[in-house]
C-alpha cells in the first residue's frame, strides 16, 4: 500500500542541519517513519516496532551509492528486520541494488493485485520482476502470512451465517483501511493492521462484483 509522506520531525531537521552531520538513526526519526507508515513494513506490510530488532531504516537510494540524499526524509521509509523464515527479503534483501519505484508512488500502489495464494503481483513487469527478485515479496512464508490473514477475514464475513452484503464489506473496508489505537505501559499509538493489502484488494474487488 501506498505511504503518505509526511514533513520530516523537527529533532531531524535540526541533527541534518549540523555541519558534518551523517546519516543515524535517531529516535525521533525511527519513530516518525514508524508513526506515518501504521508501524507495518514498507514493503512486506508485516508488523514493526521500535524495538533494535523489529526495523530498519531503509534508504530507497541507497547510501553507498547515493550519499547525497543519506539525510534525505522523504528517501526513508521503515522496514522489518527482512530475515522472516530465515530468509533474506525487503530491504535486506535488497542490498545496495536499485529498484525504479519508491512505496511513496500511488502509481506503484495502483498496479498492484493479489492472488487468493497470497502471492502480490505488479501490473508493470518491471516492478513485479523487483518484487520478486530484489525484494523477495513471494517467498513462502510471506504469502502464507498474507493468505491467513485474508482467510481470516473471510472466515469472519462468513460467521455471519448470511449472504455476504454490501455494507458489511464496506465496513470491513473501512476497518482495514483505519489505524486502531494501541496502548502499552502508558505509551500511545495507532497502527495499520499488517498485510492489509490483500485483504483489502480483495474486498474492493468483491464490492465491485456486486455493483
Amino acid at each position: 500500500m501506498k505511504i503518505d509522506k509526511g514533513c520530516e520531525p523537527a529533532a531531524w531537521r535540526k541533527y541534518r542541519l549540523t555541519p558534518g552531520a551523517t546519516y543515524q538513526a535517531i529516535p525521533a526519526l525511527v519513530g516518525s517513519l514508524l508513526d506515518e507508515q501504521g508501524y507495518v513494513c514498507a514493503y512486506c506490510e508485516c508488523r514493526i516496532t521500535a524495538a533494535r530488532d523489529a526495523h530498519r531504516v531503509e534508504h530507497v537510494k541507497c547510501r553507498k551509492r547515493y550519499p547525497e540524499l543519506q539525510l534525505d526524509y522523504q528517501n526513508m521509509v521503515a522496514c522489518c528486520s527482512g530475515n522472516m523464515g530465515g530468509l533474506s527479503h525487503c530491504d535486506r534483501s535488497k542490498g545496495d541494488r536499485d529498484i525504479s519505484f519508491t512505496p511513496i508512488d500511488t502509481r506503484v500502489a495502483d498496479s498492484i493485485f493479489y492472488e487468493n495464494s497470497g502471492t502480490i503481483k505488479s501490473r508493470n513487469s518491471l516492478w513485479d520482476d523487483e518484487f520478486n527478485h530484489v525484494l523477495n515479496l513471494n517467498l513462502s512464508i510471506i504469502k502464507s502470512n498474507r493468505r491467513k490473514t485474508l482467510m481470516g477475514v473471510i472466515a469472519e464475513l462468513n460467521r455471519r451465517k448470511v449472504l455476504w452484503r454490501k455494507g458489511d464489506i464496506e465496513r470491513m473496508i473501512e476497518k482495514w483501511e483505519s489505524r486502531h489505537p494501541r496502548s502499552i505501559n502508558g505509551q500511545r499509538w495507532s497502527e495499520y493492521y499488517p498485510y492489509r493489502g490483500i485483504v483489502i484488494y480483495y474486498l474492493k474487488k468483491k464490492l465491485h462484483q456486486m455493483e
